[in-house]
């Protein structure tokens, strides 16, 4: 069996962690998944005396995050990581506060303690593996992508965007300068009344306002609800400035969506430019609004943008895809499921 375990993120890594759970089960490979309370992000040091005893219980293998995975080792048990995103990464200081500063050195230290101690490593993506290998030393990371429920995540018929306009596009994110949504409403300013962008809430406090006109919340939204906005959405914009592997696009792709994204860290790694959407250089507004405006004017362009990503979502992005990659690292570890 295998015990995938790591404190709550409140974030993309909580739905990674539910997400390789089920893909095991799926491919016949015993597991658990058991999220631990927050707070221990902060802490993880103060894991094993929280869970005492022989806490890993039957497994034979143990998987977390790189930000507790070297508090979470079990005798006897190979220990995997799985890389996210790295606070290390010069990239990201930009976009944190002073406050945040701080805790990312400790962060930093425990990142580079679970890389060191763990038996395997891999990254999200090859930006990410790039990062580990720049600022850890570690040149054995793999590279296994994160997997969407394309069975969940798909074309929905019946549910389509309107044929008139408004042009509708999709932002899928906290509402952060990290992310890029600073950018949507000088974006929507310079597309007009012709375009509107619908949101979903973030999950964070103090998130940044989007105030246009043609702008409107979604709020929290349930897993159907996101697909059927998904569904619903022209387009998904998504201008951030820093992404790990970046699981919305997956998400939009698998929905057989166009993607207008930034050219920046992971994000070239899943939207293949003028096939599955539009790659834009960061923070400039205008070029993402031409490459809106490309869409919005092509109805044909964007139906083969959007069959071509509902593709490649599956063949590369889905959840059997991710679970053979980890099956096979696992193997080399020696790991039987038996």
């Amino acid at each position: 069996m295998i015990l995938y375990i790591s404190p709550r993120a409140r974030g993309g890594v909580d739905v990674w962690m539910h997400n390789i759970q089920r893909a095991m089960e799926q491919a016949g490979l015993p597991s658990e998944l058991r999220l631990l309370p927050h707070p221990y992000n902060f802490v993880p040091p103060l894991l094993p005396l929280a869970l005492r005893g022989n806490w890993a219980g039957p497994a034979r293998l143990v998987h977390s995050g790189s930000r507790a995975g070297f508090a979470l080792r079990a005798p006897g048990r190979p220990l995997v990581v799985t890389v996210h995103h790295l606070v290390a990464d010069p990239a990201y200081q930009p976009y944190t506060r002073p406050a945040q500063r701080l805790f990312h050195l400790l962060e930093r230290a425990y990142d580079g303690l679970s890389i060191q101690r763990a038996d395997a490593v891999a990254c999200v993506s090859d930006y990410t593996r790039r990062q580990v290998a720049q600022i850890y030393g570690c040149q054995t990371a793999r590279v296994v992508y994160n997997g969407v429920d394309t069975d969940a995540f798909r074309p929905l018929p019946g549910e389509h965007p309107p044929e008139t306009p408004p042009f509708r596009l999709f932002f899928v994110g906290n509402r952060t300068r990290r992310k890029g949504s600073d950018l949507l409403d000088p974006l929507l300013a310079r597309l007009g009344p012709d375009y509107e962008l619908v949101y979903s809430g973030g999950q964070r406090e103090n998130e940044l306002p989007i105030t246009a006109p043609n702008s409107r919340a979604l709020g929290q939204l349930s897993l159907p609800d996101l697909v059927r906005a998904y569904n619903r959405c022209h387009a998904l914009i998504f201008p951030s400035r820093l992404e790990g592997f970046g699981l919305a696009v997956a998400e939009a792709m698998a929905c057989g969506r166009p993607v207008v994204a930034s050219r920046c860290s992971a994000l070239p790694e899943l939207v293949v430019e003028g096939q599955g959407g539009f790659l834009c250089p960061v923070d400039d507004v205008d070029a993402l609004a031409q490459a809106v405006q490309r869409l919005a004017e092509d109805p044909n362009l964007r139906r083969e943008m959007g069959r071509f990503n509902r593709r490649r979502a599956v063949s590369q992005f889905s959840l059997p895809v991710m679970a053979e990659n980890y099956r096979r690292l696992y193997a080399e570890l020696g790991f039987d499921p038996v």
